[in-house]
């Protein structure tokens, strides 16, 4: 009997396959998430660093969240340091977009990491985001 999850394989496109989908584990003294705001002026930024998975999500989701409560005009995600982008990562800032919208916070994305920007890409939500490839870029858009 063949196993089921074997034709998963012919289901994913091959671009697909080459994405890692397991985080790589953190240092013992290491959080395997770090997410705090800082504000650049009157623009909330928040930063996120480390593995954004299924496990640690609702971490940055928690902050987000709080962030869109203060009637941002702008948020601003910084995932410069972010290690590890997985599928949690894209649902992530694909409901982050769809609060900040709701909210009528305009939202930025700081992420030119190929570990970032190659899932933003293969699952076509860089085009639902207003992306930048570096904070002050992402500044002097505003």
């Amino acid at each position: 009997m063949s196993d089921p999850r074997m034709a998963l394989i012919d289901i994913i496109p091959p671009k697909l396959v080459d994405i890692p989908v397991e985080p790589s584990p953190p240092a013992d003294d290491q959080p395997p998430i770090s997410v705090f705001t800082t504000m650049v002026g009157d623009v909330p930024v928040t930063v996120i660093s480390g593995d954004i998975d299924m496990t640690t999500r609702a971490v940055a989701q928690a902050e987000i969240t709080a962030q869109l409560q203060t009637h941002p005009v702008t948020l601003v995600l910084d995932l410069i340091e972010v290690s590890f982008f997985g599928s949690a990562g894209v649902r992530l800032l694909v409901e982050s977009q769809h609060d900040a919208t709701d909210s009528g916070c305009r939202l930025v994305v700081v992420a030119h990491s190929a570990r970032v920007g190659r899932v933003l890409t293969l699952t076509e939500v860089d085009s639902l985001l207003e992306l930048q490839p570096d904070i002050v870029t992402a500044m002097r858009s505003l």
